[in-house]
């Protein structure tokens, strides 16, 4: 079982379970099949989206629901396989919260992690099995050609990302033939007061601070040039994956998991930058970008999801057989 449900909008989710479904009997989550039903492995990820609901009331509830799924998982041992998209939340967990999320770090069987060598203090066996591409996700839809010098950040809108420093780096350029669009949902409302004030200071730029469908989504970065994405830190980056599944160049900062990632796909498509971002930055990976075109586009083939799903078998497999003897 999965830790994530079918209304899940996530295109991982999507991709990931009907990959899954060659090699296994799998579900979707539920409360009521975690806790009761029987099954050999929960495959967690994003587990503070578990833990996390609006109103007191109900935020005990689910509380009081997760540690019960994790006495199951200690007690009842089917195996837990825990695949890391970050290293900690997004959002700074405390109090219960926290403890249940360093319950859930203590008792898991193995991490399945989309970085080699990620920086864990565990006992528990770590496996590399990296973000699977997108492109089965969009080949069906419609291609268009990118607006001359549209950037686009795309995705939630949260204080790592660094929205209001790539606007106040758009703001350095004088270049009024540049536009740039910042397209996703708001979590943090200063955050996005500070977006929309910058925002309306330079008629380049466009928002649509909302959620963005597959579809819409897959058009605002066939429409763009570059994708620009100046995250203060980056573990693994789905969102890079996806502007890179449709064809589209990214402007990333410079670590050891961007720098690798520019390695892999090939020349042309991974531009870097030593942060903090600056208007020049942008300037030089654009012209860049323009000056030589990839003629091939990026090498993904690491990341093709039936090898994907073999390897998360094997690693289910090996769970179980480890939990067995222990």
């Amino acid at each position: 079982m999965v830790s994530f449900s079918a209304t899940n909008r996530d295109p991982l989710t999507t991709v990931l379970f009907d990959a899954l479904s060659e090699h296994m009997d799998i579900r979707h989550f539920t409360w009521r099949f975690a806790i009761l039903g029987h099954y050999d492995v929960l495959n967690m990820h994003w587990p503070d989206h578990l833990t996390k609901r609006h109103g007191r009331l109900q935020t005990w509830v689910r509380w009081m629901l997760y540690l019960l799924l994790m006495m199951r998982v200690r007690w009842g041992r089917p195996v837990l396989v825990r695949t890391l998209h970050n290293l900690a939340p997004h959002e700074g967990r405390r109090g219960v919260e926290l403890g249940l999320l360093r319950l859930t770090d203590r008792w898991t069987d193995t991490f399945i992690t989309m970085q080699p060598d990620p920086p864990l203090s565990t006992r528990a066996p770590i496996v590399f099995i990296p973000q699977g591409h997108y492109r089965d996700v969009y080949q069906k839809m419609p291609r268009r050609e990118a607006l001359a010098k549209r950037l686009l950040f795309f995705g939630i809108v949260r204080a790592y990302k660094g929205v209001p420093e790539l606007l106040d780096a758009f703001a350095e350029s004088e270049d009024d033939e540049m536009s740039l669009r910042i397209a996703g949902r708001v979590l943090d409302a200063e955050v996005g007061s500070a977006v929309r004030a910058a925002a309306a200071k330079d008629q380049r730029v466009s928002l649509h601070l909302d959620w963005v469908t597959h579809d819409a989504l897959a058009e605002e970065i066939q429409l763009s040039e570059m994708v620009v994405l100046p995250y203060r830190e980056i573990f693994n980056s789905g969102t890079v994956i996806v502007a890179l599944s449709l064809d589209r160049p990214v402007l990333v900062p410079e670590d050891q998991t961007t720098a690798r990632l520019r390695d892999e796909v090939g020349p042309g498509w991974v531009f870097l930058f030593q942060p903090p971002l600056t208007g020049r930055d942008i300037e030089v990976a654009l012209a860049s970008h323009r000056l030589s075109r990839p003629s091939d586009p990026p090498n993904l083939s690491a990341r093709e999801w039936s090898e994907i799903a073999s390897a998360y078998a094997r690693t289910f497999e090996e769970a179980i057989h480890a939990n067995s003897n222990s």
